[in-house]
């Protein structure tokens, strides 16, 4: 198991003041609306710990309520410019607030929280799978809700097939089409070829090839270059998802299991092999009754 101390949190400033930000929004509180001396108050009602927020994320909604409640300026003219008043928010808000953590001599980031106040935010644990992950589960949230438990891959599954299952659907139809365009390719292929070869059909029937060996021949032909390319297809396919993975790992931190062969591949290659020998049924037919003495004495 791998502990992730609480501590790096604090390292990001921004992180807290978003926390905070989001629990505003839950409440419907206007942060411009709180004035700086109840900023702890309001916290307070909120479940926020008012001693482990970062000042420097205190002074920025400081700054927004004061800037929101600062008057108006009205036109002075040109010779009072120099004498108006400007609110002491607006200059503190020229200037960037300090990091919430600092650098040591060997350079490690040292976050400025007292360690009594440091936590444990989080624990990987890798378990056998299956069952054990699922009782682990469960356990956090029905047994003991003191913390929650997230399995990673189940999430990641969700996401994919929450936002890639209409792209995925679109991809299926459009492969369904290009299959149907490829069968008559197949189709108009082995016909100009059978018509090209007539009278070695011919040859093959005057040698005692019957009508039905023929046939076989010109479908089994369909076929396999149905098969070779349906091979080929799932053969790029696979090529396309490894560099896919390795463009997703480096992004998203999730890759793509590119060499398992799924059962849905499987039944696709049976039903190109089927639509092959479906068009190939049609110049097989013209071979079948190609007759033999015409062809013969064509050549």
């Amino acid at each position: 198991m791998l502990f992730i101390p609480f501590i790096s949190l604090y390292a990001i400033a921004e992180h807290e003041g978003g926390m905070i930000d989001m629990a505003l929004a839950k409440a419907n509180i206007d942060p411009t609306k709180i004035p700086p001396n109840r900023l702890d108050e309001v916290l307070t009602k909120l479940g926020i710990d008012p001693k482990r927020v970062p000042e420097t994320v205190k002074r920025k909604f400081k700054m927004k309520s004061t800037a929101a409640s600062a008057p108006a300026s009205k036109d002075v003219g040109e010779l009072m410019v120099d004498a108006a008043v400007v609110p002491k928010a607006t200059t503190e808000e020229a200037g960037e607030d300090p990091d919430a953590y600092h650098f040591d001599d060997n350079g490690n980031i040292v976050p400025d929280l007292p360690e009594e106040e440091w936590e444990l935010s989080a624990i990987l644990v890798q378990s056998r799978g299956g069952y054990f992950a699922q009782m682990l589960i469960y356990n956090f949230k029905v047994v003991d809700d003191r913390a929650s438990a997230v399995n990673p891959a189940t999430e990641m599954r969700l996401f994919f097939d929450t936002f890639l299952a209409g792209s995925t659907q679109i991809l299926l139809i459009i492969s369904a089409f290009v299959t149907v365009v490829a069968g008559a390719s197949i189709m108009t292929t082995i016909y100009n070829s059978v018509s090209a070869r007539l009278r070695e059909i011919a040859i093959l029937r005057a040698l005692g090839a019957t009508r039905v060996r023929i046939l076989s021949l010109i479908c089994a032909e369909a076929v396999l270059v149905g098969l070779i390319g349906g091979v080929l297809g799932i053969i790029v396919g696979h090529a396309l998802s490894a560099a896919g993975s390795v463009f997703l790992n480096k992004t998203m931190g999730e890759s793509i299991n590119w060499l398992t062969v799924g059962k849905g591949e499987i039944w696709y290659l049976l039903a190109v092999c089927v639509m092959a020998l479906l068009a190939g049924l049609v110049p097989a037919m013209k071979a079948y009754r190609t007759p033999v003495a015409n062809n013969l004495v064509a050549a």
